[in-house]
């Protein structure tokens, strides 16, 4: 038989005191940068040529962050997401 035990340290106290404190700034407009590693020839609905997408943000959540714009939602996988920035 064998056993495997995996460790995950666990953030230090100043970190879970931050992930506390820090609120998503739903329904407010938002640009968020995309980490594209890719060239596409042409770009999806909604996205600019500097890899910036913006809309209202929706929701946010471990694997995706949902801005809409007008009619669309936008379903970004989060691991893709370099910087939000939003406007209150």
């Amino acid at each position: 038989m064998v056993t495997a035990v995996s460790f995950w340290p666990s953030p230090a106290p100043a970190q879970e005191a931050a992930a506390e404190t820090v609120k998503h700034p739903i329904g407010q407009r938002c640009v968020v940068t995309l980490d594209l590693q890719i060239n596409l020839p042409l770009l999806p609905k909604g996205l600019s040529s500097d890899g910036t997408i913006e809309g209202f943000l929706v929701s946010v959540n471990a694997d995706w962050v949902v801005l809409k714009d007008g009619n669309y939602e936008n379903w970004i996988p989060r691991d893709k997401v370099l910087l939000m920035r939003a406007s209150r």
